[in-house]
């Protein structure tokens, strides 16, 4: 009930998309038998903490060695440099049972559809033995006056599950991935351990199918969009708990039957394999595995389980010998020494030969382009000058992330000229006036800071348009098909629930997203035309439904195979709607990227000398200069 949720959620089975919950129920089970353990061992005078950290080394680091180790080598044979300096960085955080901490803040805004991180999974083994790094001095210091325990135990717990609801508006991440906020999870599988609830056979059936139920419904209805943990983890926490203290009926008797019972052992080696098996098939496919290889890695995944079960986690853990907790400890002390050395050294890249180094280098185009001028996670201050910085400059510079891109062809062409303009963006920010960003959906997106500064950029960068005497013309330039007009994102990114706001409220919907932003670039453009502003609209990019630079470079490994184009055709019907919206504005000159991509059939990916893009959407340096010659309109001047 805890691991199965967990591998065919992230094994993309229909039906598993609350499955991460599998998680919540196994914090609950390890709470319950770890203190039942400490418990017996306390009133049987023979509590050790050396001893109770040394079964502790028995039963979780052999099993996790051998699957650090595997992994490190397809890390190393498979990985470019930033990935693999990013996973030394994790595993160093995995040896000290502090990878939710790394994890938390490994978070890139162009990386998240090309990352991966083979050892995301063990953030939850962090949280564990964090945990029990201080319950077990304080089950032995209150355990002899168990009213004492239970109601302190109560009373950490209930702090622990306020707090995980107030903080996670505001910091999500931290609520996920850090301990204050989930030990009540744990603390609930401690007080029934405790005995808090007395047992009654009359009730435990029914109890034990409604606990069932709850864990059921919880990974069939939740989602990724779902707030949590906080309320929305009692279901799940709570079902565990009434599994737990039933020990009887029918519910709990399929449970105990042999398959359940035999996947049940193997479920800790289970969840160590599974993950990075699926880590790098996502990331040598290029993209998302469909669900039967899902179900095919999940199978492979528990071969290796019950092979490491029987010939690692049992052995070792009967063992008595000293070797049988020495050995695992000098050894992850050495995997731990091996990890930050891959980070120290970039992560290797004196392995790639010259072809993957370009297009390693790619990836990193992000920094090539004026980054410094876009707010992101903080707040750029002044508008940037670009181009030739001895003219004065008439041109504004205004979008998200792809005027970002557009600004790199716009300089080449202004040095040209000996012009200049003023740049600055907000990523992933709608312009328009008169609507701001929502931070009521996806709080963990929408209140960082580029979201939370949408409304104020806009406003400003109006400002700027309207009150500096130079600008006589503003571009706009803008990843102009995605969700503020109500449309889905590239395939290859987590699907994102954005609602934007104006003065009668939050869109109902992602779909309604269209009117709110439509009715607000309107209002911008007038307020332009009316200060007799020149306006140019750079139009969309054409977009591979996957990461183009790791998609070329997983290729050489035979997984997959690379087109060097896509068709034209997919641009034309993906921004079907916004061109069709481009047509209803007035006064407005539009330049267009694509003439410079694509031919009458289709749009190139890069060239003999390099690669146009530097993930899924935006233009590498390459790419964008060969739209160059679209943006001397720009600064020519009007008779």
């Amino acid at each position: 009930m805890a691991v199965v949720p967990v591998v065919l959620y992230h094994a993309g089975i229909a039906g598993f998309s609350g499955g991460f919950v599998g998680v919540d129920v196994f914090f609950v089970i390890s709470g319950f038998l770890i203190t039942g353990i400490l418990l017996k061992d306390i009133e049987q005078k023979r509590f050790s903490i050396v001893e109770f950290y040394k079964r502790r080394i028995r039963r979780i680091l052999p099993a996790l060695l051998i699957v650090l180790a595997l992994t490190t080598v397809a890390a190393w044979i498979f990985l470019p440099p930033s990935n693999l300096e990013a996973y030394g960085n994790s595993m160093g955080f995995v040896t000290l049972f502090a990878s939710n901490f790394w994890f938390r803040k490994a978070v890139d805004y162009f990386a998240v559809s090309s990352e991966v991180q083979p050892l995301l999974h063990t953030w939850s083994l962090a949280v564990e033995e964090q945990f029990y790094i201080f319950y077990p001095i304080l089950l032995y210091f209150l355990a002899k006056t168990r009213v004492k325990l239970a109601w302190v135990l109560l009373g950490i717990g209930a702090a622990s599950l306020v707090l995980a609801i107030a903080l996670l508006p505001y910091a999500p991440s931290a609520v996920f991935y850090l301990l204050p906020t989930r030990a009540w999870e744990l603390i609930v599988g401690g007080l029934l351990a405790c005995g808090v609830v007395p047992r009654s056979e009359r009730i435990a059936g029914p109890i034990g199918a409604m606990g069932a139920t709850l864990i059921v419904l919880s990974v069939v209805f939740y989602d990724s969009a779902t707030p949590f943990p906080g309320l929305a983890a009692i279901p799940p926490c709570l079902g565990a708990a009434m599994l737990i203290w039933s020990g009887s009926g029918p519910t709990y008797r399929v449970l105990a039957s042999a398959p359940f019972v035999r996947v049940g052992q193997a479920s800790y080696s289970y969840y160590l394999w599974h993950f990075p098996i699926f880590a790098f098939a996502d990331y040598l496919v290029g993209g998302h595995f469909s669900p039967a290889v899902g179900l095919a890695l999940s199978a492979l995944s528990l071969l290796l389980a019950f092979a490491t079960l029987y010939l690692i986690e049992n052995p070792v853990r009967k063992s008595k010998a000293r070797a049988a907790y020495i050995v695992p400890l000098a050894t992850v002390v050495a995997f731990g020494l091996v990890g930050f050395a891959l980070a120290r050294s970039g992560g290797a890249p004196e392995r790639l030969d010259a072809r993957s180094a370009m297009y390693v280098a790619t990836a990193g185009d992000e920094m090539r382009h004026h980054s410094e001028c876009m707010t992101n996670t903080s707040v750029v201050a002044d508008a940037c000058l670009l181009g030739d910085k001895q003219a004065q400059p008439h041109v504004l510079l205004w979008g998200d992330s792809h005027a970002m891109v557009a600004a790199t062809p716009l300089e080449a062409q202004a040095k040209q000229l000996n012009a200049s303009f003023l740049f600055a963006a907000d990523a992933d920010c709608p312009s328009g006036i008169g609507f701001s960003i929502s931070d009521t959906t996806q709080p963990g997106l929408t209140r960082t800071t580029a979201y939370r500064y949408c409304k104020t950029y806009n406003d400003r960068m109006l400002a700027l348009a309207l009150n500096d005497p130079r600008i006589t013309t503003v571009v706009f330039a803008a990843r102009w098909t995605n969700w503020r007009i109500g449309e889905a994102g590239n395939p290859v990114e987590t699907p994102v629930d954005i609602r934007l706001e104006d003065a009668n409220g939050i869109a109902p919907s992602e779909k309604d997203n269209a009117k709110i932003w439509e009715a607000g670039f309107r209002r911008l453009l007038d307020r332009l035309h009316k200060a007799g502003k020149k306006i140019f609209i750079v139009g969309p990019l054409p977009e591979p439904p996957f990461n183009v630079p790791q998609r070329f470079y997983v290729s050489q490994f035979g997984f997959v195979a690379t087109p060097s184009t896509i068709p034209l055709s997919d641009y034309t019907e993906r921004n079907r709607r916004i061109l069709a919206f481009f047509k209803t504005l007035p006064d407005v000159s539009f330049l267009w990227p694509a003439s410079k991509l694509c031919s009458n059939e289709s749009c190139a990916l890069g060239d003999k000398q390099g690669l146009y893009y530097f993930d899924q959407d935006h233009l590498s340096v390459r790419g964008s200069l060969k739209t160059t010659a679209i943006y001397l309109p720009v600064f020519q001047k009007t008779p």
